[in-house]
């Protein structure tokens, strides 16, 4: 039962953990640096991927998840250590900087959904 005098993060309640992040991401030029450091190139992730260069450009400059997850996988990070800006505190990209608004893509669904607690 909740008990008013106690404070429940609802994310944690759901089950969810906090991640800590950084205050601030990596410029464009750190990420092109480290993974020119590992002998990789963007047209090199891209090509392996599916993707153009420019799809994997454009994650530096515009949130997109499943592009982010492939740079940070390919510099074994977490996304939200490059860009802690696109997600909130349990590691959900978020839309527009709103941490409560977390981002889906799911067959024709709303893309973006509050998030919100299931009982």
């Amino acid at each position: 039962m909740f008990n008013h005098g106690q404070k429940i993060d609802m994310q944690q309640k759901a089950g969810l953990t906090r991640i800590k992040k950084p205050r601030k991401g990596w410029h464009r030029a750190d990420i092109k640096a480290a993974l020119e450091k590992r002998g990789l190139k963007l047209s090199d992730l891209a090509r392996a991927n599916g993707y153009t260069r420019s799809v994997i450009t454009g994650a530096f400059t515009h949130s997109y998840p499943v592009v982010e997850r492939i740079v940070a996988d390919a510099l074994d990070v977490q996304p939200w250590d490059i860009w802690p800006e696109r997600y909130n505190d349990y590691g959900q990209p978020v839309q527009d900087g709103n941490p409560n608004m977390v981002k889906r893509n799911w067959g024709g669904r709303k893309r973006n959904v509050e998030l919100t607690v299931v009982k």
